[in-house]
């Protein structure tokens, strides 16, 4: 998953403040990965509103409109006023930036997080990347199979053409009485 935190209008098409995308197939859209989600909030867009009327995401929104700027402690008082959720994530961000330490563990904790992550998705794509080298070895076998079942049956109508029995053409390709009869009736239409 990507989020995107823009304080620019990155998606023009859209007047909306959180857009989210998927990767699709472009002819039969189904999803590369259903977990693969990238995510944008535009915080141009976000409407001005009252701090009592902005849902979820607009609370967010105007919390990193406003964190760090001057003058903003007002407006932060009011976000978390409004939401236990915001209140928590101003007292630890406080917690954070006059922290040095602090800051490190939780970019330590992130960053291992971040690093589960693409462990687990790095043995899901060995895994289907396995499976796919025994589907194509089992392709390719009935593919060699297929190749040389072709392959008798021509040596078989060649034999037939050049007036070979039946039984011999037969012996001679390594094939069944009953294809060669069908074999010979194809060359007589």
């Amino acid at each position: 998953m990507s989020v995107n935190i823009t304080d620019y209008n990155a998606i023009p098409e859209s007047k909306k403040l959180h857009s989210s995308f998927k990767i699709l197939e472009k002819d039969e859209y189904f999803p590369l990965a259903e977990d693969l989600q990238i995510h944008f909030l535009e915080l141009p867009k976000l409407k001005q509103k009252g701090i009592k009327e902005l849902s979820g995401i607009e609370l967010w929104a105007e919390f990193l409109k406003e964190a760090g700027k001057e003058g903003s402690e007002k407006k932060i008082k009011e976000l978390m006023e409004r939401s236990e959720i915001m209140k928590d994530a101003v007292e630890n961000l406080g917690k954070i930036s006059e922290d040095d330490r602090m800051r490190e563990i939780a970019w330590a904790r992130e960053k291992a997080r971040l690093d589960e992550i693409s462990r687990i998705k790095y043995a899901e794509r060995k895994a289907t990347e396995q499976g796919m080298e025994k589907g194509m070895e089992k392709g390719m076998e009935k593919g060699i199979e297929k190749g040389l079942l072709l392959g008798k049956k021509k040596i078989a109508q060649n034999l037939l053409k050049l007036g070979f029995s039946p039984e011999k053409a037969a012996e001679a390709a390594e094939l069944s009485i009953e294809e060669i009869m069908e074999l010979k009736r194809e060359i007589e239409k």
